[in-house]
């Protein structure tokens, strides 16, 4: 069992921090000890499976300090497939076999930061497969690199960096079967591939210590199941939990792995008759790919499995009848009902497109479940009322839909968690008795009926310390103070291309559109509704052409969106996105443009749209876009390319700093 202490329970605002050993002295400069690790893992395909060396290398400092972000290396992937498992790579082509250069794709390596036993997933990028060449003694060699985000903890002890599971996307020319999808995992549990000592901000290394906030009344202390691995992945058999159908048919089946996770829960349950709503903390169980499918092109992914989620009590006083007051302590727990053979496991599936990709649909996860709400402790109007120990309503059948991005808002996928809405009925009352009386009627008249709205953030999925996984893994909801526009106003930024182009606009301005609200989904802040850019001029070095050319910069394909995000590991960050940023020469032909969006080598040649991370300072109304994204590249539907503009090349943003006006406060809601 795990204490849910009122700190613990509260629904968001967390201050808690990583709690790791302290380290006196101060830190030397950093230094570059150093990402590198060789990892054997187990891959699969449909058709296919055997093992494969990787290595990891990169550069890392061996020290950093307290919520300063600690920068990474350019990351390295090799990996080393033998002779023997060469059906890994797509079904050969007619070509002889020693033309490996044929193959292009991608490879993404799921990264692990850890303090203390905590982990989160530090959301490494995909990585272009840039290099296939024959392997020493035989087979294929894939090599892959690109900049990884940096990591901010907020604690004094080690993080660790630890590889996870590897995906590889692959397309062979000439093969009958040209594209290849391979999940890797670890043959053995993988050790940290990097260390980093966190020493405190003034280098004394003492600890900085979490302040504790006081939390709302209406959780209770008390013990929940602590968050472990589910005894069963089977699907729950009532067909009012049957699984939502993938929505396409030309899917195919992957080999399942059930995998297990656990997430943090919060939200509120809602009583239509009392216009209030109860909260509801916790832990879900997750047993995530019991089934899977997919599509390759255009990508499309299902992704199925079962969920058990684990409630504190909670208490709520609401006013009964519109004048009476009402308290109630209320258990929410999942139930089995007769067709279920036991279960109470609730089904979900997951469906999507990949991030990055473009498609007509949402990403989004449907999740079915029976509930039951077991009451006590309740008062009418100050005067305690005893109802005995099996009064509950149930089951309630409970369909929470997740909406988890599109293009216009950005995509998220399962693990990344989100907010469930429903809507339930609830049933009469039963096992409700003061000694002879029967107060199920008068609960009944009080509680139930249809139009009960549910509202369920679920955090991030948690692979590691199953113990701990609470803080870290809440979807914070957000506050943002105004509605309207808000213009984001820049003096200068430059466009840098890794093939040596540059545009330097001298001014720029970004027009957001927000809601006022508190507990809003961060994901849902606002939205991009357009941009500006003037005096803009893209240097070249073409003998006989001028140095600079007057440049005309647009946004494309808005409006895009706004979204907040935050952990305790990482802190606060901002995106933006949903939208391509389009050059042309002014006095050129209006049909030779570049275009800057995101790629993801040889999935699609289609324009996706840019996702780039930022901070937000409420006090200087400063918003400051990261100068490194590496996903961001000139696509492939430029039809013309000038010096330094290739297609794929890689683009930063420099200075992109916008000064917001009128002024709006966006922060993670505080509930005190």
């Amino acid at each position: 069992m795990r204490r849910l202490t009122r700190f613990a329970a509260r629904t968001a605002g967390w201050t808690a921090v990583l709690v790791t050993g302290v380290l006196l002295g101060d830190p030397p400069p950093a230094a570059a000890d150093g990402i590198a690790a060789e990892i054997r893992y187990a891959c699969t395909t449909p058709s296919a499976a055997a093992e494969v060396e990787v290595t990891v290398t990169g550069a890392a400092p061996n020290r950093g300090r307290i919520g300063e972000p600690v920068r990474f290396g350019r990351v390295k992937l090799t990996v080393s497939i033998p002779d023997s498992a060469n059906d890994l790579l797509g079904t050969p082509p007619s070509a002889p076999p020693d033309t490996p250069a044929a193959m292009t794709g991608s490879m993404r390596l799921a990264a692990m930061v850890g303090q203390q036993g905590r982990g989160v997933d530090a959301v490494w990028p995909e990585f272009a497969i840039d290099s296939v060449t024959p392997g020493e003694g035989g087979g294929t060699r894939l090599t892959g690199s690109g900049a990884v985000p940096t990591v901010t903890a907020a604690e004094a002890g080690e993080v660790t960096l630890t590889p996870g599971v590897l995906h590889l996307l692959m397309s062979r020319t000439g093969a009958s079967d040209p594209v290849s999808t391979v999940t890797c995992l670890p043959v053995r549990t993988p050790t940290a591939m990097a260390t980093v000592t966190i020493v405190g901000a003034g280098g004394s290394g003492a600890r900085s210590q979490p302040k504790a906030v006081p939390p709302p009344s209406s959780v209770q202390e008390t013990d929940v199941p602590a968050c472990a691995p589910l005894e069963s992945s089977e699907f729950n058999p009532d067909e009012k939990l049957a699984l939502e159908p993938p929505r396409f048919d030309d899917v195919v089946d992957l080999v399942p792995g059930p995998r297990p996770y656990c997430a943090a829960v919060s939200g509120l349950a809602g009583v239509r008759k009392l216009g209030g709503a109860a909260p509801l903390v916790g832990d879900s169980q997750v047993e995530l790919d019991t089934l899977m499918k997919r599509r390759v092109r255009p990508f499309y992914s299902y992704r199925a499995g079962v969920v058990l989620a684990n409630t504190a009590p909670s208490s709520a006083t609401l006013l009964g009848f519109g004048f009476m007051p009402t308290t109630a302590t209320t258990v929410t727990r999942q139930v089995a009902t007769p067709a279920s053979a036991g279960s109470r496991l609730g089904n979900f599936a997951f469906s999507a497109t990949n991030v990055g990709w473009v498609a007509d649909y949402p990403n989004e996860t449907t999740a079915k479940a029976f509930t039951e709400a077991r009451v006590d402790g309740v008062s009418v109007n100050g005067v305690p009322l005893k109802v005995g120990e099996r009064c509950a309503a149930g089951p309630i059948f409970t369909r929470l839909y997740f909406f988890q991005g599109d293009d216009e808002t950005g995509r998220a996928l399962v693990t990344e968690g989100g907010r469930g809405l429903a809507t339930v009925d609830v049933p009469a009352f039963t096992g409700c008795h003061n000694g002879q009386e029967d107060l199920g009627p008068l609960l009944t008249a009080t509680v139930s009926g249809p139009g009960n709205h549910v509202v369920i953030d679920q955090g991030s999925l948690c692979a590691y310390g199953f113990e701990d996984c609470d803080a870290d893994r809440i979807l914070y909801p957000f506050s943002v103070s105004r509605s309207g526009v808000v213009t984001g106003t820049a003096k200068q930024v430059t466009l840098l291309s890794t093939g040596g182009g540059k545009v330097v606009c001298e001014s720029a301005a970004l027009k957001f559109q927000f809601q006022r609200g508190i507990n809003l989904d961060g994901r849902s802040l606002g939205r991009l509704a357009g941009g500006e850019f003037d005096g803009c001029v893209r240097h070249q070095n073409v003998p006989g052409q001028p140095e600079q050319v007057a440049t005309t910069v647009t946004l494309d394909r808005v409006p895009g969106y706004f979204r907040g995000e935050f952990a305790p590991t990482i802190g606060t960050q901002y995106r933006i996105g949903g939208f391509v940023i389009k050059i042309s020469d002014s006095s050129g032909d209006p049909n030779c443009y570049v275009r800057i969006g995101q790629t993801d080598g040889a999935r699609t040649t289609a324009d996706l749209p840019l996702d780039l991370s930022g901070k937000f300072d409420n006090d200087t109304q400063r918003f400051a876009l990261d100068v490194a994204s590496p996903r961001s590249r000139v696509t492939q539907q430029s039809t013309c390319t000038p010096e330094g503009f290739a297609r794929n090349a890689q683009i930063s943003f420099e200075d992109f700093d916008f000064h917001f006006s009128p002024s709006v406060t966006i922060k993670v809601t505080k509930f005190t």
